[in-house]
């Protein structure tokens, strides 16, 4: 897309990194390696963008928005609710549909330990209605974008699902214990 508009432009790819600090570091060593060292160079960004967090040598400037406010996350949205008919777009799916990242499926495991008395504990296990074998509760993170704000993200999962599975009140007072 920016190459064909500035097709005389060198575009170079630069992949994340651990940290903010070796990331600018690495764009400016980019940057340096791929410009004459009288060249003066600005970088430009947008709301939200890297400027925040440059804390290289090169300057910067954040780029107004001419328009106003511009969404581009509302942008998408709105372009994802109207589908097109058409051999480029349905070739765009089966491009994007086939260069995905790796998807990791979380799953929580939860062996609740359970005392009777000052003696006994209990370990309370599951029997799933697919056979008769014998298993910790548990199952599938589900995706609550809400829960991850929260350092005890897997915790809420965890006992989510021994709420599910065990007809349990596990909630009461459990996370804020911790």
């Amino acid at each position: 897309m920016i190459h064909k508009e500035f097709p005389e432009c060198l575009i170079l790819s630069l992949p994340d990194c651990k940290t903010d600090e070796e990331w600018c570091k690495n764009l400016d060593s980019l940057i340096s390696i791929n410009t004459p060292p009288q060249a003066s160079i600005k970088l430009y960004g947008s709301r939200y963008s890297f400027l925040d967090c440059y804390k290289g040598k090169f300057q910067t400037e954040l780029v107004q928005e001419s328009m106003g406010s511009i969404s581009g996350t509302s942008h998408r949205m709105t372009i994802a609710c109207k589908p097109k008919n058409s051999e480029d777009f349905r070739k765009g799916v089966i491009w994007a549909t086939q260069n995905q990242y790796n998807k990791v499926q979380m799953m929580v495991d939860v062996a609740p330990i359970i005392q009777i008395d000052e003696t006994q504990n209990v370990i309370l296990i599951n029997k799933k209605s697919d056979g008769n074998l014998l298993r910790f509760i548990g199952g599938h993170v589900e995706p609550e974008p809400c829960d991850y704000q929260t350092s005890h993200a897997l915790e809420i999962q965890a006992v989510r699902e021994m709420t599910e599975e065990s007809n349990l009140n596990c909630w009461s007072g459990w996370i804020s214990d911790r």
